[in-house]
This record gives C-alpha cells, structure tokens and sequence, in this order.
C-alpha cells in the first residue's frame, strides 16, 4: 500500500522532470502529473484523519497480503 510519503515523491519527481524538460507539452503532462499525485497524497491524508479505523483495517489488510506472497515466495524458492 502506498503512503503519502510515496506519494509525495512521485509528485516531486514529477516536477523534478518537467524543469529538466524542454518541450512544453512534456511539462505540461509532467505538471498535471505532479498535481494528481500530491491530490492522492493529501486525500489520503484526509481519509486517515476522518476515518483512522478504515485507514488501519486496509493498512492491516496490505500487510497480510504482503506476508502471504512473501511466505508463498519463500516456500516456492525452497521447493526449487
């Protein structure tokens, strides 16, 4: 699950590439880019505060996903 943090980053990748860019177009598209990210990012922030309990049941429900592929990679990984 991604967090604001990671969100946050992309955006400033974002913008990052679109001052290294030198057609318009690019930096435009770049741009929008940048503002949907930091839109999810403070969204994200907003539902956390507004709605904690359904923020920590999708945290906890990311982190078994996690564990279960990652316990399923390791018993793969073994029969091999």
């Amino acid at each position: 699950m991604k967090t604001t943090a990671d969100y946050r980053k992309h955006a400033a990748e974002c913008r990052a590439l679109a001052r290294g860019t030198h057609k318009e177009d690019e930096c435009r598209q770049l741009l929008k880019m940048a503002d949907a990210w930091t839109l999810l990012a403070d969204e994200k922030e907003l539902s956390r505060t507004t709605y904690p309990e359904l923020t920590r049941r999708a945290e906890k429900e990311a982190a078994d996903k996690e564990a279960a592929e990652r316990r399923a990679a390791e018993r793969a990984a073994a029969r091999s």
